[in-house]
């Protein structure tokens, strides 16, 4: 049986920590666009193939067919992939991020009939990095059900500890600076870019199903407009978080002379 081509790609656009899993949940929920997921994962880092080539991008945007419509597919592309994934294309050297970013998505709207973008951003950026801190010191990414079944393993950590605080602070230029990355990637690709915010989809799942299926529908897609379909839940609670807040503020006083 031949493969069904691809013509439309969605692209989900983010950073670490950002919302994007919860995201990528509303966009296959919504019907029709794909089943966005990091496929670009297993082709890069240890998983790197011999020789990579835009074949191996192809093949990563693949898996993220849609099972009734398959000429439709979704991938989430962090802003930390684009250069590997970029450089697959051209047979180059990895450009920076936000050339990078660019590249793959000007390949993809001459590869591809209809491409739209969901690019997302966390408009905290010290919330961003707290919860790459903490995903790294519980080894929990995402708390389902399931995970909360075993005792919460996301709680099971000494967040007053100076290592953990200087995860925290290694973490945060990371995310502002790839949060300003994506807000001019939208700005240069506003006519397929639709841009959303942490604090929004986590608030409103209805709104955001909506949002996807109106920016795809302007842009010739065929959402089918069905509802989110959530099942992740935040690593730590409020209390605990304003309590690494706390401790996080304390060491940044005690490391600048109390100027903060």
């Amino acid at each position: 049986m031949t493969a069904t081509p691809i013509k439309e790609l969605t692209i989900v656009l983010a950073s670490q920590r950002s919302g994007s899993t919860v995201l990528c949940q509303d966009v296959t929920a919504v019907g029709g666009l794909g089943v966005p997921n990091e496929y670009f994962l297993k082709i890069i880092g240890k998983n790197k193939p011999q020789d990579p080539s835009e074949q191996h991008v192809l093949e990563a945007i693949a898996q993220g067919q849609d099972p009734a419509r398959p000429e439709a597919a979704a991938i989430k592309m962090m802003i930390s992939q684009a250069p590997t994934v970029a450089s697959y294309i051209d047979g180059g050297d990895p450009r920076p991020p936000t050339q990078a970013t660019q590249r793959v998505i000007d390949w993809a709207r001459a590869r591809f009939e209809r491409v739209a973008i969901i690019a997302l951003v966390r408009d905290n950026s010290l919330d961003q990095a707290i919860s790459k801190a903490v995903a790294g010191a519980s080894r929990t990414w995402h708390l389902d059900s399931a995970a909360e079944k075993t005792g919460k393993p996301a709680q099971d950590f000494d967040h007053s500890s100076d290592r953990f605080q200087m995860e925290i602070l290694k973490a945060l230029p990371q995310f502002i600076g790839q949060k300003k990355i994506i807000r001019k990637i939208v700005r240069q690709n506003a006519d397929i870019a639709h841009l959303l915010h942490y604090g929004d989809i986590s608030a409103h799942p209805e709104e955001t199903a909506q949002a996807i299926a109106t920016h795809a529908r302007a842009l010739g897609l065929s959402p089918q407009g069905m509802s989110s379909n959530r099942t992740l839940r935040k690593l730590v609670d409020s209390e605990r978080s304003a309590q690494i807040k706390t401790c996080f503020k304390a060491f940044m006083e005690r490391h600048s002379g109390g100027q903060i």
